[in-house]
């Protein structure tokens, strides 16, 4: 789950490459490639306000229930980026110890 929603989404015209297309008896065509431009802008969710603005109590429910889905999400999140942080500050420990042992052995 996630607490981004799209809040414009339009596309618009890119610049056309013109290329030949070679026919039969010396002839030829013109081919135009057509691109576009996609701008999506996201935002995050106000859970509070959506819940406000829900019409049906149905409504609501879904949406308390996936501000629930996200805070288990976010909390899962915080504890695994603890959990590397501690994981990154015992290897530099290590790679430290194996640097002092190895200058002592050579001297």
């Amino acid at each position: 789950m996630s607490q981004l929603e799209v809040a414009t989404c339009f596309s618009t015209h890119g610049t056309p490459l013109k290329r030949i297309r070679y026919h039969a008896k010396g002839r030829h065509g013109e081919v135009r490639r057509e691109f576009s431009h996609l701008n999506v802008t996201l935002r995050e969710i106000d859970f509070d306000l959506k819940m406000v603005q829900s019409k049906t109590l149905g409504e609501m429910k879904r949406w308390l229930m996936h501000k629930a889905m996200v805070s288990e999400e976010q909390k899962k999140m915080n504890i695994e980026a603890k959990e590397m942080e501690e994981l990154e500050r015992r290897a530099q420990e290590i790679a430290e110890k194996r640097r002092k042992s190895s200058g002592e052995t050579k001297q």
